[in-house]
């Protein structure tokens, strides 16, 4: 579980930078696979978890949930300044920060989608280990 507590580390880390300090390479890496299978991992994960662990689990995934909010809440700002250019040149996110931050947005809708349950691999982990409401301590929209 020491890994999960360092990736909800790195999550609310980028938050924290506004997605800034990664490279367009950083990004996509991180936020269109290794984010995208962490979650699926998880969520879909066939060994039983302790208590503790599901703990440590919910706290990710919150952190997940608040860093896609944030990326929605910069997505208007994206589609505006990066859609034109994108147009012009699809590859445009392999050195572009912005235009791979906006090229994220099907895993982060497919992470989201995920999180609601609304994929089979998830419901395992709702079934077995789903906890009553707990309210975000500072709310994430």
């Amino acid at each position: 579980m020491e890994q999960i507590r360092a990736e909800t580390a790195r999550v609310q880390g980028l938050v924290d930078g506004n997605f800034r300090g990664w490279s367009a390479h950083e990004l996509t890496q991180y936020l269109r696979g290794e984010l995208f299978v962490t979650v699926d991992f998880l969520l879909s994960a066939n060994s039983p978890y302790s208590e503790e662990d599901v703990d440590e689990v919910c706290t990710f995934l919150k952190a997940v949930l608040g860093l896609i909010v944030h990326w929605l809440k910069l997505a208007p700002g994206l589609l505006e300044t990066c859609l034109p250019d994108l147009r012009r040149e699809p590859d445009l996110f392999l050195v572009d920060e912005d235009a791979a931050l906006l090229q994220s947005a099907h895993e982060l809708m497919g992470i989201l989608h995920r999180l609601f349950c609304g994929c089979h691999r998830a419901l395992r982990f709702y079934l077995h280990f789903d906890q009553n409401q707990q309210e975000f301590k500072e709310p994430v929209t």
